[in-house]
């Protein structure tokens, strides 16, 4: 293991706070570079394209949709990387990350519950998609809309724990190659 970090978020209002709305609450927003395989379940799972490919590609009816025109890898050539389609349901959403095979180095999004979710199971929320970036949402509202907002108003209490989520950086040996 080269390193790993528990994070525990708490969020608090009080009777002093003045209104507040949240529509999006990101846990980690992580960028790594020559990360170049993404792993978001056993069954999906691929070399992604980079940061330069989606610039250098034609953006689509909206910014987070490009097709790779030159791709940095010839066999992405003609496919559309969108963040989106790298979303996943709370329920099935354990762990997610990067692998770079050389130095032969893995980073890991675990989330041991997805109980501190807002939602429910059944909610799809972002992972890890092109940057390479690694998400965890706490709450959102991708896919649900402003249904799922926080809004706090008049000074009312409100305590929520997120998490936790694991971090986790690992490698592996010569010995195992």
């Amino acid at each position: 293991m080269l390193a790993s970090e528990y994070v525990l978020h708490i969020s608090l209002t009080c009777g002093s706070f003045p209104n507040l709305t949240c529509m999006n609450k990101n846990a980690l927003y992580i960028e790594l570079y020559r990360f170049p395989y993404m792993a978001i379940t056993n069954e999906r799972q691929r070399i992604m394209p980079t940061t330069q490919d989606r610039a250098m590609g034609q953006e689509l009816d909206y910014p987070e949709a490009v097709l790779l025109t030159s791709p940095s890898s010839s066999f992405l050539k003609g496919e559309v990387d969108d963040k989106y389609q790298y979303s996943i349901e709370n329920k099935d959403n354990k762990v997610h990350g990067w692998i770079n095979p050389n130095p032969k180095i893995g980073l890991w999004m675990i989330t041991p519950s997805n109980e501190f979710k807002t939602g429910g199971p059944v909610k799809q929320d972002l992972t890890s998609h092109t940057g390479p970036i690694t998400l965890s949402m706490f709450f959102s509202t991708h896919y649900a809309g402003e249904i799922l907002t926080l809004r706090f108003r008049n000074g009312e209490p409100w305590k929520k724990v997120f998490g936790p989520i694991f971090v986790y950086l690992n490698s592996i040996s010569s010995l195992y190659t």
